[in-house]
């Protein structure tokens, strides 16, 4: 069975009303709708609108932090999911 990934009471809730609610995804999923693979590890999956939105608000506070190709990478898959591109 894959192993689900939790979000943080925030992520879920949102801090201020910003209304973020992502669902929880295993890491099938992950690896699946993941932006780019840094140190290994895929990051930024984008499964719906809720990832997309969540991107954006965090891309600039990557661990570790990610290059000028792979935030815009992101940046443009986010606004595409969005609708923005």
């Amino acid at each position: 069975m894959a192993k689900k990934i939790h979000h943080s009471f925030h992520e879920v809730h949102g801090r201020g009303g910003e209304g973020i609610q992502p669902h929880c995804i295993d890491e099938k999923e992950r690896k699946a709708t993941a932006t780019v693979v840094v140190g290994g590890r895929a990051k930024f999956p984008m499964p719906d609108k809720a990832h997309a939105r969540a991107a954006l608000a965090r891309v600039n506070q990557a661990k570790p932090p990610l290059t000028p190709a792979q935030k815009s990478k992101v940046i443009g898959r986010a606004h595409r999911m969005l609708g923005e591109a």
